[in-house]
């Protein structure tokens, strides 16, 4: 999957490197759908609003608007 270079940045210093952490926020909506945790692998969770790895507790949150809107995706 082609990500932007902020995107990819991000994502390495959250959950590669682990120098930062992902901001926390809550949707006001179900976002729905599959994810994973990209430090873990580990199917993530969504409880009140906050997509969360249940095993390293961080959020994607952040990140799923990007993915989605943003990223390329075949159709």
């Amino acid at each position: 999957m082609y990500l932007s270079q902020h995107l990819t940045r991000r994502l390495e210093e959250c959950y590669v490197a682990k120098t930062e952490r992902p901001r926390e926020f809550a949707f006001s909506f179900q976002v729905g759908g599959e994810w994973f945790c990209p430090s873990c692998g580990v199917r993530t969770v969504e409880e009140n609003g906050v997509v969360r790895c249940p095993d390293c507790g961080l959020s994607i949150n952040e990140f799923i608007h990007e993915l989605v809107e943003r990223s390329p995706h075949k159709k």
